[in-house]
């Protein structure tokens, strides 16, 4: 869920949605709707049993953002 919630909070495009104020997330509604590709990633790297992969995932997302 952490790692979902970087992607989302990370897209442009959301951050522009939610007007720089994260106490709106909840208006985003699911966020494996919104990042359907994110959420995939996750999937796959949960099915492998990895949650360290899950983790590099959103920091990785995080990361590129913050370009």
């Amino acid at each position: 869920m952490i790692a979902l919630f970087q992607a989302a909070t990370s897209d442009p495009k959301i951050q522009k949605e939610l007007e720089g104020d994260i106490t709106r997330v909840h208006k985003l509604g699911c966020l494996a709707c919104r990042k359907p590709d994110a959420f995939g990633e996750i999937i796959q790297a949960q099915a492998q049993g990895d949650l360290k992969a899950i983790k590099e995932l959103g920091e990785r997302w995080v990361r590129e953002a913050s370009k």
